[in-house]
């Protein structure tokens, strides 16, 4: 039948448009299964949160066993995330491209041999190389521009700031960067498609997770040597001192989807940044007479809200409005966000717990000047989750509100809900016909 102003579809159309659906539907039930493919991605992510967590732990130990410094024990994490957030990058693009399923395999074989690499690991310079490793398995020019950064800031702690080095290093990261997003805006199929940055939503919620990330990793770094240092506890408690946190976060993180049908992606994000902050500022105040319940168990509770409450919403910023075609890359882009924060965070408060023990006057009792230190780095965190809660107050919310202002459908000034069939038909016309 032919509608107003359109021809009606010859035999050879219905053909056409009839085989490329039951070809659509072949290739929609040739997929695997979702749940074996939810699966697989939870026990794969599990092994990375299994290995960090090992690694959080055991830094007191791998500090005492190894003869790390304060600098050398940031590198230990720091090695791990920079090439990891750099290969994020290339990875997602490359399962755009080659296909997700073989991609995830060969990066899944380097993790593993890279883990086993470190439990084996004889000294520190392997240790470190090793946790590289690992993050190849998790761009070049990228990371290395990201990683002469953090070298630079990190640096400084022990050079100072004004050394030829730290400038050397901070200049050459900059210039790599600028490199890299040159040879990005001139390729044909970038790993990194700087059209992803139009978007005020998601250039937002790349630069609140950054900023989010390295608070939060500061927090893991310096509170395990906190609770084993100066309250004494073993790897094993140290370890399980984090359920307040992680149990709040998974009981909040479960109510995500009914708190979305009542709240927007900006509040909940907004909310959650602002709980993590109030948190974060409570444990600064830790000091050597700290205990436990009152003093780290009770702010992680806030913790474990805040994340619960910040982390979907800000992934949900970050893809937001993104095309399939560019889906991958988004999705490596929040990724990398996430691991370059993380070690950018670990580079600014490292340096500023340096800063404070070089200040304290506690030599030689250990326990104080860590204290002094975790205090120091933990107001250094408050700050970067004051501007991350910054960020998602002057760029993601009302980006939102303006998106969601854009997608509400326009009725005309003659609508009559309680008749909708005597309501006016748009008619399209071709130019084409006579």
């Amino acid at each position: 039948m032919e509608q107003q102003g359109l021809p009606a579809p010859t035999a050879v159309e219905l053909h056409g448009f009839m085989q490329r659906e039951r070809t659509e539907r072949a290739q929609t039930a040739g997929l695997t299964h979702p749940r074996a493919i939810l699966a697989i991605i939870l026990v794969s992510y599990f092994m990375i949160l299994l290995d960090n967590s090992v690694i959080f732990t055991g830094l007191p130990h791998i500090r005492a066993e190894m003869g790390l410094s304060t600098t050398g024990l940031a590198w230990v994490q720091d090695a791990y995330t920079l090439v990891f957030g750099g290969f994020l990058l290339l990875g997602a693009r490359a399962g755009d491209l080659l296909g997700r399923r073989r991609v995830f395999i060969v990066g899944l074989a380097v993790f593993s041999a890279a883990s086993l690499l470190i439990v084996v690991a004889p000294a520190g310079w392997w240790l470190i190389s090793a946790r590289a490793l690992q993050g190849i398995g998790g761009a070049i020019t990228a990371t290395l521009g990201m990683g002469a950064l953090v070298f630079g800031v990190i640096s400084s702690a022990d050079v100072g700031w004004g050394s030829p080095e730290t400038i050397t290093s901070l200049a050459a990261g900059v210039a790599l960067l600028a490199l890299f997003v040159l040879t990005e805006w001139r390729a044909k199929k970038p790993i990194m498609p700087l059209q992803l940055f139009i978007s005020r939503e998601r250039s937002g919620a790349y630069l609140a997770r950054i900023l989010y990330l390295g608070a939060m990793i500061g927090f893991f770094y310096f509170t395990t040597q906190f609770l084993q240092v100066v309250l004494g506890y073993n790897p094993l408690q140290a370890g399980l001192a984090f359920l307040p946190m992680t149990a709040v976060n998974f009981a909040v993180a479960l109510q995500i989807p009914r708190l979305r049908s009542r709240f927007s992606n900006a509040a909940l994000l907004t909310i959650g940044v602002a709980v993590t902050l109030a948190g974060m500022i409570w444990l600064s105040r830790l000091g050597v007479d700290s205990s436990y319940l009152e003093s780290v168990a009770l702010p992680m509770v806030l913790l474990g809200i805040g994340q619960g409450l910040a982390f979907a919403p800000l992934t949900s910023a970050g893809i937001a409005g993104v095309t399939a075609k560019d889906a991958g890359a988004a999705s490596g882009l929040v990724n990398t966000a996430h691991q370059l924060g993380s070690a950018l965070g670990i580079a600014v408060l490292v340096t500023v717990s340096a800063g404070a023990a070089a200040g304290t006057t506690t030599a030689g009792n250990a326990a104080a000047a860590l204290a002094a230190q975790f205090g120091s780095a933990l107001t250094a965190g408050s700050v970067l989750l004051t501007l991350c809660l910054i960020t998602a107050l002057a760029v993601i919310v009302p980006a939102e509100i303006a998106a969601r202002r854009a997608t509400v459908p326009h009725r005309p000034a003659n609508h009559d809900p309680q008749h909708p069939e005597l309501q006016p038909v748009t008619v399209t016309l071709r130019k084409d016909l006579p």
